[in-house]
């Protein structure tokens, strides 16, 4: 009787051990493992590239950037100081449009307080700058001589503005604001101030 292809001939088993290690045998997959990390690693790499190089770009067009913007300042730097000057001069000549129109609206005759000034003046003394700030009038001026006598003349004129009647009756208070040496030239720089009493 003949024995069946799949029955047991009494040899032994039908099956045998499997010895092969699974880790070596290659890989049988449709898309491989190491195929996906690899296009993940050169996708990285591309990223970072791609963002150095947006990076690199940026900072190109920003220091293209300033250099258009020192240009300009440097072009318009010119026109700026000119204009700078012109707005300097005038507003030097609005301060003296301004000082002259207060000089004009003034309650008291100018060309008779200059006039004033002018008699008062002892010997050595001259008068330098008159000038008004709102209701006092500045008086700047020059003493020739040592210091002990020019301090003395100073002290002698601003006793006789006060007791001058015209003075008195026009200024509530005549004072010495300032006085300063000048010892190389050998004078002395005076600065007083006359306040216009308020009209009643």
């Amino acid at each position: 009787m003949k024995q069946n292809k799949g029955q047991n001939t009494g040899q032994g088993p039908g099956w045998h051990p499997d010895f092969r290690i699974a880790a070596a045998l290659p890989d049988n997959k449709v898309v491989r493992t190491d195929f996906i990390i690899n296009g993940i690693a050169l996708a990285i790499l591309a990223i970072v590239v791609w963002a150095f190089y947006s990076r690199e770009s940026q900072l190109q067009e920003a220091t293209a950037e300033v250099a258009r913007w020192t240009a300009d300042i440097d072009a318009n730097k010119a026109k700026f100081n000119e204009a700078l000057g012109l707005q300097r001069e005038f507003s030097e000549a609005e301060k003296r449009l301004a000082e002259v129109s207060a000089f004009a609206k003034s309650p008291i005759e100018i060309s008779e307080l200059i006039n004033r000034l002018g008699n008062s003046l002892p010997k050595l003394v001259a008068i330098d700058v008159v000038e008004r700030r709102e209701d006092v009038f500045v008086i700047r001026g020059t003493i020739v001589g040592a210091s002990e006598r020019a301090t003395g003349i100073a002290n002698s004129y601003l006793d006789a503005l006060n007791a001058d009647a015209y003075f008195a009756q026009r200024f509530e208070g005549i004072r010495l604001n300032n006085i300063n040496r000048e010892a190389r030239a050998n004078r002395l720089f005076f600065e007083i101030g006359m306040k216009l009493k308020k009209a009643d």
